[in-house]
């Protein structure tokens, strides 16, 4: 198998700190790569201890692989400051955030790879994800790196590897044994372990030609690693800080990264593999009040290790599998316990916003029948496209849109100076829920007295509690579905009649992460069928957008609802005037699209308004 490598290391980004192993990562990474008899031309090394990396070194060293047309395996690492933006990851280089499109945006990238010709392609990241801050940090946009060409036939297998989870940092940790200035990247170092096959428990046999080796499989490395985190912060003493790594595998199961070298065992080929490939079967969902004792505790050389460093991922993917079980009870009892964890960034919080999300507040009906009710800032404007809009009250949380018969865009502006575009849609009243400034969660319910009412009254505690689990996770960049799950809320959301539409928007971007594409062109038919129309994110992801010309119009409302969608218009094609794009670049942090004052007043003049802006 032809394989190669682009190893990327950047110590120095713009005004940030500067680091102090990422450059020496990456040749780390450079030396495993040569033991793996990967060849000289195929090993390409970008740092920046030179000269200050630019991205279209990246993007040179990766074409020149791809049109080789030999390489069956591609290695991207990556050692450096990265930013979460919109939900998205920015690795940022050595002009950034100055120059905005001196970054890589790993999410155009993935789509992109996934199109380029060699069959598996894996991202290992080893960078923070915390949030940008500054106007200047969120206006990075960066660039991909694979080329847009793409090749005709089935997608090409992705992986990606994350040193943290969104939101996250990925410390780079004083190493005591080395002078008081060297310092160690802990999640390179502890990949660096596990390719060069030092950890038994994840090796396991492989064939090629006749020829048989040890190797390094995908799933079990992602199973490592989640592990040997915690481990390495407790042996340094640094218990007390929480990295929780993160892997998005759509590979085979048999599918691996790393080969062991060197003579040939002397023990006989085991007539089958060390330890079971592919992901670990799911765990019944907890439901005891003790959530730290529903993960056995860690065991390493320096002792045992509390339990509590279960992850936050971990929790929401019971909690779901709760909230597609029902009944709610359950699910509950989950969340109560959640909020006893003390050592668990985001547990609290997860808990704390799901129970929100399930909470009732304002109208249920309008006598138009569709309207939207705030929780959060004071709407002070509303303004229609082919529609009207009308704020009820003094409080500006009850938004009346005029009686019509197809679904209509919505202008909605804050006393905060930020504004929304959502759809409206006959027969529902959209709720929108914000935590301090942000717009953390928006749903619609059947509006009371529509024929649609009786179907959601029958499950309205099911679906209120499958919404908050969705919301509160989306909100922490942790709602992620394995197949099996994805079958299940597709089937929930389609066999309900009473479902809220917004929860589409959310599973969208599952989907598109499992590489579900039929499950998004179906869900695209039914949203069709049964409202009228079909949200631009579910559009935009089963690449509906690519035949159809994108206009303010034809799918509501017109550019992403969730954030992370803008990182894959230019990918996706669904951009080709970069009208979007030059759009986006007036959001604000958020989980679902919100715009600044800039862009309020762009949006007012399409509705042929004047914005309030003050």
């Amino acid at each position: 198998m032809k394989r190669a490598a682009v190893l990327i290391g950047v110590n120095k980004t713009g005004h940030l700190p500067r680091l102090h192993d990422a450059v020496s990562s990456a040749k780390r990474m450079q030396s495993w790569a040569f033991n793996q008899d990967m060849s000289t031309d195929c090993v390409i090394l970008l740092t920046d201890e030179d000269r200050p990396l630019a991205i279209k070194s990246i993007k040179d060293a990766i074409k020149g692989l791809v049109d080789k047309a030999t390489i069956q395996q591609l290695f991207v690492y990556f050692a450096g400051h990265g930013v979460n933006i919109g939900f998205n990851e920015y690795w940022l280089l050595s002009e950034a955030p100055l120059d905005p499109q001196e970054a890589v945006n790993v999410s155009g990238s993935n789509e992109l790879a996934r199109h380029c010709g060699i069959p598996h392609v894996i991202f290992f990241s080893d960078a923070c994800r915390t949030a940008a801050e500054g106007i200047q940090a969120q206006a990075v946009r960066g660039s991909e790196i694979f080329p847009n060409a793409p090749k005709k036939g089935l997608e090409d297998h992705v992986d990606l590897f994350f040193a943290s989870v969104l939101g996250s940092p990925a410390f780079e940790i004083k190493d005591p044994a080395l002078s008081a200035s060297a310092y160690r990247g802990i999640y390179t170092e502890a990949l660096e372990v596990a390719l060069a096959g030092r950890v038994d428990s994840i090796l396991e046999w492989s064939s090629e030609s006749g020829d048989t080796f040890q190797v390094v499989k995908t799933w079990p490395l992602g199973d490592y690693l989640h592990e040997e985190l915690p481990r390495a912060l407790f042996k340094l003493g640094l218990a007390n800080l929480t990295q929780e790594p993160q892997a998005r595998i759509t590979s085979a199961p048999n599918s691996w990264v790393s080969r062991l070298v060197g003579a040939p065992p002397t023990t006989p080929k085991p007539s089958g593999p060390i330890r079971p490939s592919g992901p670990k079967p799911e765990p019944e969902p907890p439901i005891i009040p003790d959530v730290r004792g529903t993960r056995p505790e860690l065991t390493g050389p320096a002792g045992r290790i509390p339990a509590g460093s279960r992850s936050l991922q971990g929790l929401a993917r019971d909690a779901l599998a709760l909230a597609l079980q029902g009944p709610t009870d359950k699910l509950e009892t989950l969340l109560l316990s959640i909020t006893k964890i003390p050592d668990l960034p985001g547990a609290g919080l997860f808990a704390e916003s799901a129970r929100l999300s399930r909470s009732k507040f304002g109208p249920t009906r309008f006598e138009t029948a569709c309207g939207f009710k705030v929780k959060g800032p004071k709407c002070v404007a509303a303004y229609g496209d082919r529609t009207g809009a009308e704020i009820l009250g003094p409080d500006g949380d009850v938004i009346r849109v005029d009686r019509t018969q197809e679904p209509a865009n919505v202008l909605l502006i804050f006393e905060t100076d930020t504004s929304v575009v959502l759809p409206a849609i006959p027969g529902f009243v959209g709720a929108l829920s914000f935590r301090d400034r942000e717009l953390m969660d928006v749903s619609y319910d059947p509006s009371e007295g529509t024929a649609q009412w009786d179907d959601f009254k029958h499950e309205e505690t099911e679906v209120r509690a499958l919404r908050s689990v969705v919301a509160a996770a989306s909100s922490l960049g942790v709602f992620r579905l394995d197949r099996d799950k994805a079958l299940a809320l597709a089937r929930r959301m389609q066999n309900a009649k009473g479902i809220d539409p917004s929860l589409s928007v959310y599973a969208a971007y599952a989907y598109y992460e499992l590489q579900q594409h039929e499950l998004l062109q179906e869900m695209l038919r039914f949203q069709e069928r049964r409202l009228g129309f079909g949200f631009f994110d579910v559009a935009l992801l089963s690449k509906a957008l690519s035949k159809d010309a994108a206009s303010f119009n034809s799918f509501l409302p017109g550019f992403p609802l969730l954030s992370q969608g803008w990182a894959l218009l230019n990918a996706l094609g669904a951009d080709p005037s970069g009208s979007l794009s030059e759009l986006g670049q007036y959001t604000v942090p958020s989980v679902w699209t919100q715009f600044d004052q800039i862009g309020t007043s762009k949006l007012a003049e399409k509705f042929g308004a004047v914005a309030v802006v003050r």
